[in-house]
This record gives C-alpha cells, sequence and structure tokens, in this order.
C-alpha cells in the first residue's frame, strides 16, 4: 500500500523459510517446565516493553512458581545488549528470587553458557544469522509483541512463520504483518495490554491447548514454504518477458 502510492505496478512476494537449511529442522529438547521465550535484535525494546506489567503479575503467582521458564536469544544479542531485555522478562531477577548463586552469574559482564538450562530463566547468547533459529528448540510458546505503528505493519510475519516450522505456538500482538496469518484458531491473540499474563497462565494450566495452536500453526504456514513462494517468484519473472 505505501508503495502503491508511488508506483501501482507493484508485487509483493511474501517471506518465507528454506526447511532444508539445517537450523530449521527442528530437535526435540526435554525440560520440565513449560517454556516461554522471546527471539530477536537489540533494536526490539519497545517490543517487548508491551510484556513488562503482564510479567509483574505472572512472577508473583505462587501456584505457578517452578512450573514455567523464560528464555531469552535472538540474533547476535551480546550480553551487554540483552540486560535491558532480561529485567521485562524476569521482572528485575524475580523470576528467579532465591537463586542467589544463579543471581551472581546472571549478573557478571561477561559470562559462560548456561548449564543448567532447567532453570526458571534460560538465557541463550546471541546466534548469527546462520544457527540462530536453532534457538526456537528451547522453547514451547513464542511470545511475539510488535508496538502498533506504519513502521512496524510494513515489516513481515517472518517471526510467526519461523515459529510454525519449527512447530511452536505463539502468543502475538493483534497488528499487522501478523493478521495476515494469525488468527483465534492457530494463534493466541494479544488483543489488551494483560492478554500476555491471561495466555500464558493458561497454557501452564493446559499444557495439551498449547500443541492444538502448535500444530494448526504448522499446517498454516506450509504455504510460506520457500519452494512454494519460488512459484510465485517465476511467474512473476516469466510475466516481464
Amino acid at each position: 500500500k505505501k508503495i502503491e502510492e508511488h508506483n501501482k505496478n507493484v508485487v509483493v512476494i511474501e517471506n518465507a523459510i528454506d526447511t532444508t537449511i539445517e537450523q530449521f529442522k527442528p530437535k526435540e529438547i526435554i525440560s520440565n517446565k513449560l517454556r516461554f521465550g522471546w527471539f530477536g535484535s537489540a533494536c526490539h525494546l519497545e517490543d517487548i516493553e508491551l510484556l513488562k506489567e503482564s510479567m509483574k503479575v505472572l512472577h508473583k503467582q505462587p501456584s505457578l512458581f517452578n512450573k514455567y521458564q523464560m528464555v531469552l536469544g535472538g540474533w547476535v544479542m551480546e550480553r551487554h545488549m540483552s540486560w535491558e531485555f532480561e529485567k521485562i522478562l524476569t521482572n528485575n531477577l524475580e523470576l528467579v528470587r532465591g537463586d542467589k548463586n544463579f543471581i551472581e552469574w546472571l549478573l557478571k559482564p561477561t559470562g559462560e553458557p548456561q548449564e543448567n538450562i532447567n532453570k526458571r530463566y534460560h538465557r541463550i547468547y546471541g546466534k548469527s544469522a546462520e544457527n540462530y533459529a536453532e534457538g526456537l528448540n528451547n522453547i514451547d510458546i513464542h511470545l511475539i509483541p510488535l508496538a502498533d505503528n506504519d513502521f512496524n505493519s510494513c515489516k513481515s510475519e517472518l517471526k510467526v512463520l519461523e515459529s510454525g516450522f519449527m512447530g511452536k505456538a505463539v502468543i502475538v500482538s493483534d497488528v499487522y504483518p501478523y493478521k495476515f496469518i494469525c488468527n483465534d484458531k492457530n494463534s493466541m491473540v494479544v488483543k489488551s495490554k494483560m492478554d500476555w499474563y491471561i495466555w500464558m497462565r493458561k497454557c501452564i494450566l493446559n499444557p495439551n491447548m498449547v500443541k492444538d495452536y502448535a500444530a494448526q500453526l504448522n499446517e498454516d504456514v506450509q504455504r510460506y514454504e520457500l519452494q512454494v513462494i519460488n512459484e510465485k517468484r517465476i511467474q512473476l519473472y516469466n510475466s516481464l518477458k
């Protein structure tokens, strides 16, 4: 729509996932907790701040204590960049209260990889573009907050596509571009500020529900597989002859 204001002769080819690449081949990692994760680059602080109030409530629920885990990962996100994100996901370390040694490790300027991945919080250091998606093997539900503005609405549905092809459920902001693919059957759609908490609590109490959403999303993203999208490219190139 933005380009058409200047040139109506435009075709948008959707972003796609090459499922032949090793990082997009799911690998099962067992955990005794239901794992929520946020994955992205350091430029998404405004988006992850949408989770702040829900994290404050979630981490203070005694009945849910030790039943879930928060995971942070992404693309080239180094330790000094990740701390602001970690403060939100852990509610200023409320999530790991009482675990003195672990807190000391988290607060180090740099650190070795986390050995005990079954803590209530799991930090995955930033990875390259060639292997960042492997981090999704460490979660069950991908948290995908996105601020509602024109710039963001012009992005692609990539986070949802990655989640779907990796067999993960999503809790996602009710905004474009995600509205192109997310619906009430394949995604847990956030329509108000505290829906993040409401959906996370439902997931913890109903883990089978998570599997159902993940399965439906996996089915729905298949039309975004690279070879399928390449057929559109061929048709477009042929039309230009």
